[in-house]
């Protein structure tokens, strides 16, 4: 035995710690980790795009249905665009509804403007 052997013969592999690694199939063992990295990437882009997907539908859901002192407002602000009212009983000042007073005054100035920028 030469001074290079330290005891070991040639056909007896040994990890470090005395464990026999000669049936070890590297390739198998990188391969695996490879594919579990893959995995684990596509899973963590999966649940961020499902994420990202639910949280626009519940935000396309609230723009869609104005809450409901903002539909109130509106349908006030619009009841009061359509109908006669006072608006100084004391000074006899009264407001039509927005089309009627669109008639007049077209009917009023011919189609024309002020005349103002």
């Amino acid at each position: 035995m030469s001074g290079h052997d330290h005891g070991h013969s040639n056909t007896d592999i040994r990890g470090e710690a005395g464990h026999d690694v000669s049936g070890m199939r590297i390739g198998m063992i990188v391969y695996a980790g490879i594919l579990g990295v893959v995995i684990v990437y596509v899973l963590i882009v999966a649940i961020q795009v499902w994420f990202y997907n639910q949280k626009n539908a519940e935000t396309d859901e609230i723009n869609k249905q104005p809450n409901q002192a903002i539909r109130a407002y509106n349908e006030r602000e619009n009841q009061r665009l359509r109908t006669v009212r006072w608006v100084e009983k004391d000074d006899g000042v009264v407001a039509i509804p927005i089309d009627k007073a669109m008639e007049l005054y077209v009917a009023e100035h011919g189609g024309k403007g002020s005349g103002k920028n």
